[in-house]
This record gives structure tokens, sequence and C-alpha cells, in this order.
């Protein structure tokens, strides 16, 4: 055996670092083997910012058995000594000072409507929506949504002081912060955890456009490129049935949609049943057909409407009874032979939890501006995955929702596993606001549409959108 072949760990831990002395990108390097001679190589190239690089030092292996070959991948040097014995180094990560928060901003946003529309709870004659800007110390903006009226003041009188100067890549650490602020102020829940929710998802956009990463891709990955869509839409306009909400319904179906979803709950009940059956025989037996109360019922009125409408093949009853009302719900799901939905009123995974121990859902529907953000949202989808039951994002604002519905979906798994899921039975579904909406349409200079019932998921760093900053002043005037 050569002498060279005895080499001490101490002699490796000098060819590790006489080597990685050697690695500078696009730099002549050398190496100084250990016999003493320096031994001129070529430029050692850095493949991927942040990954590693590969070299080699010394001579060609098949012309010198002193040769010392070292590759760097992935933070892991590689040592091949010249014995051809291999070793290996975990290096430490070279960490660049971190980002600091600077600022945040609140917006109100309101779009007045051509033709107020309504539902069980009221009617509206504009759209209004509460935006957060995120402001970093490096140039780097992040957008959330959620901070309207009162939330906007749990903004900034309550989390912003905890937030300025800290690392918005820490989103975990700073989703707890706020979350604490927030319980402590009593009021985690309600237009607090819409406050949590906007600066949340500003946050997971910083964290995207600081790496270069799309926010599916910073929660591991996309399952799906295209999410299937349905169209929420069918609300109770002045002197809409039967004509114009029927136009309505079929051109949903002539635009590619799968499937709707109507309002019950503000007319009397048989004039809802009428409208039901109605907009079943105007699009026909292939397209789904679902119903929203928005919480107008009690447990027996909800039954006795759903057993109504239940030969007209409604897919699912959302929001049939109050939003906290666990009991009234289980009431309706052991009543109805339709799927029952809800959540999208629900804070935090804490409010989803017994909502999910007790399956009173067959499908949740959390919102990701009320439910805590991306990264609660991922909780509650993971929680509901566990228990069996789908989930299936409830969407109804600007672009900022849209897109990061988009991303938290593309990682929710097929429930129940499936090696060829189907939209609406094990991939999840998404709601795709068709009502009027100029902030929608307008502060983003590519609005989301839908292709053949699916809308696909940004590809772009952090949201993957771009805000029109003058349609942003405009809205907000």
């Amino acid at each position: 055996m050569q002498a060279i072949d005895m080499r001490s760990s101490l002699q490796l831990q000098r060819d590790f670092r006489s080597a990685s002395k050697q690695c500078q990108a696009l730099k002549p390097c050398s190496f100084q083997d250990s016999f003493g001679g320096n031994r001129p190589r070529a430029s050692c190239v850095d493949e991927t910012v942040g990954l590693g690089f590969q070299a080699e030092i010394g001579a060609s292996p098949s012309n010198d058995p002193r040769t010392a070959r070292l590759t760097v991948r992935h933070g892991v040097d590689r040592l091949v000594t010249p014995s051809g014995k291999t070793r290996f180094r975990r290096r430490r990560p070279t960490r660049r000072p971190p980002v600091k928060i600077t600022g945040i901003e609140t917006y109100s946003l309101s779009s007045p409507l051509e033709r107020p529309f309504g539902w069980s709870q009221g009617w509206i004659d504009r759209r209004t929506v509460g935006i957060v800007k995120v402001s970093t110390d490096e140039g780097i903006v992040g957008w959330g949504e959620g901070a309207g009226g009162p939330a906007a003041a749990a903004v900034h009188d309550v989390m912003a002081p905890a937030l300025i100067g800290q690392d918005p890549m820490n989103r975990v650490g700073l989703w707890q912060k706020m979350f604490a602020r927030l319980y402590n102020a009593n009021v985690a829940v309600g237009f607090g955890g819409s406050a949590l929710s906007a600066v949340d998802t500003a946050l997971w956009d910083i964290a995207g456009k600081a790496t270069g990463l799309s926010v599916s891709e910073l929660l591991g990955g996309r399952i799906r490129d295209r999410i299937a869509v349905y169209a929420t839409g069918l609300y109770y306009t002045e002197g809409e049935f039967p004509t114009r909400l029927l136009d309505e319904a079929t051109g949903y179906v002539e635009a590619g949609f799968m499937g709707m979803k109507t309002k019950v709950g503000g007319l009397p009940m048989d004039q809802d049943i009428k409208r039901v059956a109605e907009l079943r025989k105007a699009i026909g037996p292939d397209v789904k057909l679902m119903i929203d109360a928005n919480q107008a019922y009690n447990a027996p009125s909800a039954i006795r409407l759903g057993q109504r409408v239940s030969e007209h093949d409604i897919l699912w009853f959302e929001e049939p009874v109050n939003a906290q009302d666990l009991e009234g719900y289980l009431q309706v799901k052991a009543g109805l032979p339709m799927a029952i939905s809800g959540g999208e009123n629900l804070r935090t995974r804490y409010e989803f939890k017994d909502f999910l121990a007790r399956r009173a859902y067959d499908i949740a529907q959390p919102d990701v501006i009320n439910v805590g953000g991306i990264t609660e949202m991922r909780n509650v989808a993971a929680m509901a995955n566990a228990f069996g039951i789908q989930v299936n994002p409830h969407v109804w604002g600007s672009p900022i929702m849209i897109a990061a519905s988009l991303h938290v979906a593309a990682s929710i798994p097929p429930c129940p596993p499936s090696g060829d899921p189907e939209p609406f039975v094990q991939e999840p579904v998404m709601e795709f606001d068709r009502t009027p909406s100029g902030i929608r349409e307008g502060l983003v200079e590519e609005p989301f549409d839908q292709i053949d019932g699916y809308v696909a998921v940004p590809t772009g760093p952090g949201l993957g959108i771009e805000i029109d900053e003058r349609a942003l002043a405009r809205l907000a005037d």
C-alpha cells in the first residue's frame, strides 16, 4: 500500500481546507497538495448561485496519483483522495444579512356597481376590499388582502409595532408573534383574524420575491399546475327572474365551467326553490349546481329547504346555518342527502378544530383572508385532509386573494388519495367569482381568467402578480 493512502484525518481536513480555498467562482485557482507543490488548474465555475459549485483540484487522476478532487453540491463537500477514497463534509451555509420590514401601509379600495345585487344577509351597491402593503429595506414589497375597516386599525395599532425591523422571511415566527398580540388584545377572531391574514400573505409574497420562488414552491411545490374552478354568481338582482338569471347561468355553461353556485335564503323559501328548479332545467343534468344560504337558516329550516331541492341534484349546501353553530351543522348534515360545506367565516385552526374533529363538514372552505393567511390556511387544509374532509377554498375578493388561494390549492393533496383524482370528487376546486368587480378586474394588468373550467397557478416569484399602483391609488380615492 502506498504511503499516500494512509493519510490521517488531520491530513484530510487539510485537504478539505486547502481545496476549498481554491473554489472561487470564475477565478484561476491552484491546489497545494500534501507534497508541497502548487498545481494550477482551470477556473472553478459556480454552477448555480446559492446551491453550490464543482471544481477539480490538481492534475488529472489518470496521470498523477497525487490528485485530490473536490466537489461542492448543495452545501456538502465531497473530496476524492489520490487513493480513490471518498470523504464528505457538510459546509456551513453562508447567510446573507436578513431583510428587514421598514413599513406597513393599508388601503381601503372601493368600486361602484352598475346594478346592486344581494344575498341572504343584505344588498350592496359597491365592491370593497382592504389591502396591505409591506415594504422592506431592500426595496422588496409584499401585498396582502383582508385589512379593511377595523382590521386596518388592528394592523397599525396592534401588529405593526412588533413587525417593524423584523425579518419577513421568518413567517412562522412572525405569525405567532402577531397572533399572540391579537390574542392578548381580545381580537384574535373577527377583524383581527383578517388583519393577520393580510400581513401574513404579504410576508409570503416578500419571501417568494426575495428567493425567486413562487408561493406554491415555498409551500413545497405543486401537486397540480391548474385548479378546477366553479362560477360564483347568480345572486339576487332586481327583475332578474327568470330571463336574466337563466341567461347568466347558461353563459357560465358556454364559458366552459363545470359547475356554478347560486344563493338561497334571501327570498321566501318557495321562491328560492323555484329559482333552483329553473336553474337546473336551464343548465342541464351534467353541470354541477351548488346552493349557498350564507347562514340564513336554523337547522330545521335548512333541512326542510335541502330536502325540497335535493331532487335537483345539488352537489353541496353551503353555510346552511350560523357559522359557529356546530350542533346545527351536525343536525343538518344528518338530515340531508347532499354534502354540507362551510368554514369561510372561521378564523384559525382553533375555530376549525371542533368542526373538523366532529366531521360537521363534508367540505371545508377556509378563506385565506379570514383564516389567518397562507400560513394558517395550510395548517387547516392539513387538518381537514387528515380527517378525510375535502378542502375547497372560498374566494371572493381581489387578485391578491385569488393568487394566494391558487397557490395553496396547488399544494393540497387529493382527498382521499387517488391515482387519477377528479375535480369535485378528490381534487380541490376553487370558487371563481363572476359578479361585477372593478377591483378584481382593474388592480392588475392581467386579471385571472379561466379556460375550460381551470385557472392556471401563477409561476412568478411570490404571489406571481403585479399590482398596478396607479389603479390602486385610483380605487383608494
